[in-house]
């Protein structure tokens, strides 16, 4: 993550946790296994602002703008890590990627027959592109 780009939703910028990540770790950890445990709503990071910036003077229609999305550091730390995991199952020597498309649809099968119990859980879709 680029330390210099812009604050966070609570006000703080990357380089907070990059700077004091000793002390933070635990509770980004906490907060990272009480997602995969469903612990922790998606809730607690799904607060997005999203704000159109002009790109010209004379603004017509929708691509006169350009689009910026201020999310939780706690959120990008969550997407890198998920990312990061991805890229390493997906590009493994011996494994074909069918072997991939079976994994993805048990997962969709386990989230949809519990979605109405008590292990709740969440996909995301991500542009591998």
């Amino acid at each position: 993550m680029d330390s210099s780009k812009a604050l966070g939703i609570n006000g703080l910028p990357s380089l907070f946790f990059q700077n004091f990540w000793d002390p933070i770790s635990n509770y980004a950890v906490d907060i990272f296994l009480g997602l995969l445990n469903g612990l922790v709503g998606m809730g607690l990071l799904n607060n997005t602002i999203i704000v159109l910036i002009p790109k010209r003077k004379n603004l017509e229609n929708m691509s006169h703008f350009r689009s910026i999305s201020l999310c939780r550091v706690i959120y990008k730390i969550v997407s890198n890590v998920l990312s990061s995991q991805l890229k390493v199952s997906v590009f493994v020597p011996s494994r074909m990627i069918h072997d991939n498309v079976l994994v993805a649809q048990e997962l969709m099968h386990y989230l949809q027959c519990s979605m109405n119990g008590p292990n709740k859980g969440f996909a995301l879709k991500l542009d591998m592109s």
